[in-house]
């Protein structure tokens, strides 16, 4: 491993890339670089461009990504996928350009069929995406993609992570954009506040779900980086911890601290009822996550409360 190294960290202001910048300055890399959002913009393929060619990071982590919760998808599925499609080809292909020897792209468990439940990593084709995120998926599938062909004709290291659902602090907590868990903790939290006798959940409870605190996430996804051997086109990473929605309501209900009811909108959508993702690539490499649900929840919680002036 090289900690002089170059490295570019695409989406360094969101959840996962909050993570990864935590990871980096733990292990002592003291070149990374970053820009914000309003500054480089992604989508823009000459201000990516540009902005490859003047730094020639030699690694590049790719967490930038448009993201939102089951609502938000399914009302802007084209702008999901178009927006998503722009920052993979855009930041994959300058990186090459310009010299990267190592990329790494965050991709989504939601690329895999929704007729299976156990999706190992060569799955991809087999079956359509869920409906519910259908846009999203398929671009980041495209991603994926685009760094095992990169592979495949130069020969480079760029392969992609294919991870669980990933919660932790500086997430979206409210809005369609925010995802399940930080949802939910907004929701407990203001009926809480607000001393409102139930707070409702869409869907009946039933679907389960694999959740990975994303300090865990980030800390395997920089491990697989300083290997030397590719990793393949991708690696699925977990918990090995699965819940259901119903059950996480009650641990989130427990962790605020609220005391009321909890109603399922049995009518609403829930997505798959089941997302179990193969780990055996993952249990080669002799990793497993450090943080349990609760624990995790408890630290989301506790970045809810001494950051909610400035919460997204």
């Amino acid at each position: 491993m090289k900690k002089s190294a170059k490295i570019y960290v695409g989406g360094h202001e969101g959840m996962v890339g909050s993570a990864l910048m935590r990871e980096l300055e733990s292990r002592e890399y003291k070149n990374v670089i970053t820009v914000p959002f309003h500054k480089l913009d992604l989508r823009n393929q000459s201000a990516v461009d540009a902005f490859f060619k003047a730094e020639r990071p030699e690694w590049v982590i790719l967490a930038a990504a448009r993201v939102g919760g089951i609502g938000e998808n399914a009302k802007s599925p084209a702008d999901f996928m178009l927006d998503n499609l722009l920052i993979a080809a855009n930041t994959i292909r300058a990186a090459f350009d310009n010299g990267a020897e190592k990329l790494i792209f965050i991709c989504s468990s939601s690329i895999y069929p929704a007729s299976i439940t156990a999706p190992k990593e060569e799955d991809v084709f087999k079956g359509p995406p869920d409906k519910s995120n259908e846009g999203y998926s398929l671009a980041k599938l495209f991603g994926l993609k685009l760094c095992e062909m990169y592979h495949k004709q130069h020969d480079v290291n760029y392969f992609s992570v294919i991870p669980c659902n990933i919660y932790g602090g500086n997430d979206r907590f409210f809005g369609d954009s925010a995802h399940v868990i930080p949802a939910m903790i907004h929701k407990f939290h203001q009926a809480k506040q607000n001393s409102e006798p139930f707070v409702s959940v869409w869907g009946s409870g039933k679907a389960m779900r694999e959740f990975l605190y994303a300090d865990d996430f980030a800390d395997i996804c920089i491990s697989l980086l300083e290997r030397n051997a590719w990793t393949g086109p991708s690696i699925n990473i977990g918990s090995r911890e699965y819940i259901t929605i119903r059950e996480l309501s009650y641990l989130v209900k427990k962790v605020v601290g609220y005391h009321g009811e909890i109603i399922f909108e049995e009518e609403r959508p829930e997505g798959q009822m089941l997302r179990k993702m193969d780990l055996t690539k993952l249990c080669d490499l002799s990793w497993r996550a450090k943080t349990s649900i609760e624990n995790g929840l408890r630290e989301t919680y506790r970045f809810y409360l001494n950051n909610i002036e400035n919460l997204r």
